[in-house]
């Protein structure tokens, strides 16, 4: 059973975090973030299995012989499919959580950054739109070393060349959007 930092079950913490919430205790956010952190991780951890399955597995499919038992074959191919769904579901679950969190740090960096982000925002949108990641990724660089910050590892995150080049232009696109001082903040409001 996996356990947290604290040595504890995840089902134990989070019976504990219900009892919490049930009791009108003093509800402590960090309890909450730290288990979402450890669940992070643990899906990261979890999906990379799951790929590692669904390669393994698609080879058996590929070497189920044609002159075996056609139930055999199908079930092998169910598996997979079942596999390679559960697969997707969860790459698109951890998309979606990156697009929420690369919109954040684009609101988080709006004062500091978002004019020299202004500035380039045409040339990046060409760029992401014809698919030149590492000239993408260079502008963006240029612009985060020019004014001193660091890159936050979550726009890192998307150069990572195992997301397809329209997940790659969906997340560059989103954080564009909230870095632009021109566009309003919904974390704001």
């Amino acid at each position: 059973m996996y356990k947290t930092q604290e040595n504890k079950s995840i089902e134990e913490y989070l019976n504990e975090l219900e009892e919490m919430v049930r009791n009108s205790q003093n509800i402590e956010a960090d309890s909450f973030l730290k288990l979402e952190k450890q669940l992070r991780k643990l899906t990261d951890r979890f999906i990379s299995i799951l790929e590692y399955a669904v390669e393994n597995q698609g080879f058996a499919v590929k070497a189920v012989k044609k002159d075996s038992a056609e139930r055999d074959k199908d079930n092998e191919l169910y598996k997979y499919n079942a596999l390679q769904a559960l697969l997707y579901r969860l790459k698109a679950q951890n998309v979606s959580r990156l697009m929420d969190d690369i919109s954040r740090e684009g609101y988080r960096l709006r004062d500091r950054l978002g004019e020299a982000f202004e500035k380039s925002a045409y040339r990046i949108l060409e760029l992401t739109r014809a698919g030149k990641r590492s000239e993408v990724f260079y502008n963006i660089i240029r612009i985060f070393i020019a004014s001193g910050v660091d890159v936050p590892p979550k726009l890192r995150e998307v150069f990572k060349p195992y997301y397809d080049l329209q997940t790659f232009q969906a997340l560059i696109y989103t954080f564009l959007i909230s870095i632009n001082q021109n566009q309003g903040d919904i974390y704001e409001k």
